[in-house]
């Protein structure tokens, strides 16, 4: 069992403007299990970056916020153990945590 003892807030912007601004955004809070750690993955344009937080929400969680799946032009804000606000970060990669059955467990996040 991972415990998940950090709230994130999603915003997931749902219509743009003529200049591509954000015109309207949806907002879902979760909790979720942080990790601080530096990883080199690839992204969705199939190139190496280095992520610096992975993040790992409960599958179960994500149906409770009616957030339903995490998009790589989602941003994610929230407030680290030692109260740094860590805000509009984007996911470089996006990636099912399976469990023994195949069923999703967690989806984990490199930010």
């Amino acid at each position: 069992m991972i415990p998940n003892n950090q709230t994130i807030e999603l915003q997931r912007v749902t219509a743009w403007d003529k200049y591509k601004e954000p015109l309207t955004t949806e907002k879902f809070t979760m909790r979720a299990r942080i990790v601080n750690e530096t990883k080199k993955t690839t992204n969705a344009a199939g190139k190496e970056v280095l992520t610096t937080l992975t993040v790992l929400i409960k599958t179960s969680e994500l149906k409770r916020s009616q957030a339903l799946k995490v998009l790589y032009n989602d941003r994610f804000k929230f407030i680290d153990e030692f109260g740094n606000a860590m805000t509009n970060r984007e996911p470089q990669n996006i990636a099912p945590a399976r469990g023994l059955s195949g069923k999703p467990l967690f989806t984990r996040v490199f930010i």
